[in-house]
């Protein structure tokens, strides 16, 4: 279809996707989310470990983290999960096998718990190397007044331009339904 030439090439973009090698695009069913040890296989055990050591996060909905990655359990129904919230300022930090999880609405990525199948839940990624953003930096602010709202509005245009950089610094995190 017709590109819009307003929106940046996204990362869940057809141009996004073609970008980024089908072995980094990984399906997880109901069952392998709720086991830790298929987090390892699955994700852990291919990053290679260039990747690692350049600090990736990951990218998912609150409900995602909350219902999915903050109930694992180990063999004994111990939790894996321990809350850690930042002394400073009392705000839970987020974070997966020590890594920081980034949470976004599900207008980003479906709630794991929501999605269909080959729907995308979640990405692990190393932004400054995967993904990059051009612009001008110069923002244009012009204040008006909506008549039909009777409300003064403060609109402001930035340009910029953005894209997927190396796609082997981003794996998607695909949701899959079990074969009965």
């Amino acid at each position: 279809g017709d590109k819009d030439r307003n929106q940046m090439e996204g990362i869940l973009s057809d141009e996004g996707i073609a970008r980024i090698d089908n072995s980094h695009i990984i399906a997880f069913t109901e069952s392998d989310v709720a086991d830790w040890t298929k987090w390892q296989e699955k994700l852990f055990a291919i990053v290679p470990i260039g990747m690692r050591s350049e600090k990736p996060e990951f990218v998912m909905t609150a409900n995602t983290y909350e219902a999915n990655i903050k109930t694992l359990k180990d063999q004994n129904n111990r939790p894996l999960y321990a809350e850690t919230f930042n002394p400073v300022d009392g705000s839970e930090v987020c974070t997966f096998k020590g890594r920081p999880v980034v949470l976004v609405e599900d207008d980003v990525f479906e709630n794991f718990n929501d999605a269909l199948t080959n729907e995308y839940f979640g990405m692990y990624w190393v932004p400054n190397k995967a993904y990059g953003i051009n612009s001008n930096l110069e923002f244009t602010v012009t204040d008006y007044f909506d008549h039909e709202t009777n409300q003064w509005v403060k609109k402001a245009l930035v340009i910029n331009d953005g894209k997927i950089l190396d796609g082997g610094y981003i794996y998607l995190l695909k949701k899959s339904v079990a074969q009965g």
